[in-house]
C-alpha cells in the first residue's frame, strides 16, 4: 500500500462528524529518538545546573511570548473573514466573546454573532441561541418557546449540542414518551462524536428512567466552552473544510484553517498540516516542510504524526530511509491505541 492510500485509510478511519479523531493521544511522553535530535548534556556542577535552569526558564518565557503573539494574529484573522461573512469564522467570534478567549465576555455580541452563523446555517449556533432564549441572556428575552423552537432547528441541521440541550429539556419533563426521545438525542449526539452525551446515558443507565433527573442544573455551559480553546475551533474549521461539513469540501480552505491552529499551537492542526504537505492535498508537495511539522507533533505524543512519519523513514521521503527509527515510531503510535500502526510494524517484522 502507498503513502497516500495508507494515510487516507487511517484518516478514513478517524474522520467523524465532521471533527478528526488522530488516534486520541495517551498523555506519556513519547518514547522514540528521532536522528538528528540535539542532545543536552547534564551539567556537571551546581553553577552549571542554576545556569541551565535560567536558560530554560527565559527560553520558556519566549516562547509563550511568541506563542500569544501567534494567537493574536490569527484572531484577528478569523475577525476579518467574519467581517467578511464567512460562516465559520462567525462562529467562532461568537464562542470568543461567550468564553472571553482574546476578546473581554461579551454575550450581547455573542448572541448577534450567533444569530449571523444561524442565519448561514451553522448548525450550532442555533443550540446557543435556544440557551440564551430559555434563561433571558445576551439581551434575549427568556422565551422556553423560542428556545424549544431553535433547538429543534439545531437538530434538523445536524448539530450535537442542540442535540444534547433538547435532549435535557425533554427529560425534565419526566414522563416515559419525552424521556425515551431524550435518550435518543443524546444517543443521536455520542454518534456524531459529542462526548458530553455518555455523561447523561451513563446517569440514565445507572439510576433508570423511573428516576427523575433535572441535568440542566448539572452542567454549566459557559464553564464547558471554555474548555475549548480558540486554536481547536480553528482545527475543527479546518476539519469541516476538509470532510465538506458545514462548508463546501476544499482542502485548500482545510489547510488555512490548520495553519491558523498550527500557528496558535494545536498540535493536532500541525499533524494535518505536515499530512497535507507529504501527500500534496491542498497545498503544494513538500516533503521537507511536511517531515519538519510531524516531527514536532511526534515529539508532542501524536500518534498520526508518528505514523506518518514512519512511513516517511519508511519511503525515505524527505528523511534518509531508517528502518528501526520507523518501528520505534510505529509501536510508540500503537501504544497511544492507534491498530493501524501495529498492524505495519508486526508487517515489517514478519510477525
Amino acid at each position: 500500500m502507498n503513502i497516500k492510500k495508507s494515510i487516507s485509510l487511517a484518516l478514513a478511519v478517524c474522520i467523524i462528524s465532521g471533527n478528526i479523531c488522530l488516534a486520541e493521544d495517551i498523555n506519556l511522553k513519547p518514547k522514540i529518538n528521532l536522528p538528528g535530535m540535539v542532545k543536552v548534556d547534564l551539567p556537571k556542577t551546581k553553577e552549571e545546573a542554576k545556569m541551565m535552569k535560567e536558560q530554560q526558564k527565559e527560553a520558556a518565557k519566549e516562547e509563550k511570548a511568541l506563542q500569544e503573539a501567534q494567537k493574536k494574529e490569527a484572531f484577528g484573522k478569523v475577525e476579518t473573514m467574519a467581517n467578511a461573512g464567512e460562516v465559520q469564522s462567525m462562529y467562532i467570534l461568537a464562542h470568543a466573546y461567550y468564553t472571553g478567549q482574546q476578546v473581554e465576555e461579551n454575550d450581547v455580541l455573542a448572541v448577534s454573532w450567533w444569530k449571523k452563523a444561524a442565519d448561514a446555517l451553522y448548525p450550532d449556533a442555533d443550540a446557543w441561541i435556544g440557551l440564551f432564549f430559555a434563561e433571558g441572556l445576551g439581551g434575549l428575552p427568556q422565551n422556553q418557546v423560542s428556545a424549544d423552537r431553535r433547538y429543534e432547528r439545531a437538530v434538523e441541521r445536524g448539530s450535537s449540542y442542540g442535540a444534547i440541550i433538547l435532549g435535557i429539556e425533554k427529560y425534565r419533563k419526566n414522563d416515559i414518551d419525552n424521556k425515551n426521545e431524550a435518550i435518543f438525542l443524546f444517543e443521536k449526539a455520542r454518534s456524531q462524536g459529542n462526548p458530553l452525551a455518555e455523561q447523561f446515558l451513563k446517569s440514565i443507565r445507572e439510576k433508570g428512567t423511573d428516576t427523575n433527573q433535572d441535568f440542566r442544573n448539572r452542567i454549566d455551559w459557559k464553564k464547558e466552552m471554555k474548555k475549548i480553546p480558540l486554536d481547536e475551533m480553528y482545527y475543527i474549521a479546518g476539519s469541516n473544510a476538509y470532510k465538506g461539513n458545514i462548508v463546501k469540501k476544499d482542502y485548500g480552505t482545510a489547510v488555512r484553517w490548520w495553519e491558523l491552529a498550527s500557528d496558535a499551537g494545536n498540535v493536532k492542526a500541525k499533524t494535518m498540516l505536515g499530512i497535507s504537505y507529504y501527500t500534496g492535498r491542498g497545498i503544494g508537495q513538500n516533503y521537507t516542510k511536511a517531515v519538519e511539522l510531524l516531527k514536532e507533533a511526534a515529539l508532542s505524543g501524536n500518534a498520526l504524526a508518528e505514523f506518518t512519519l514512519a512511513k516517511a523513514y519508511l519511503s525515505g521521503n524527505g528523511v534518509r530511509y531508517n528502518r528501526a527509527v520507523a518501528l520505534e515510531l510505529l509501536r510508540d503510535a500503537q501504544d497511544r491505541g492507534m491498530k493501524e500502526a501495529g498492524k505495519l510494524a508486526d508487517n515489517l517484522e514478519g510477525r
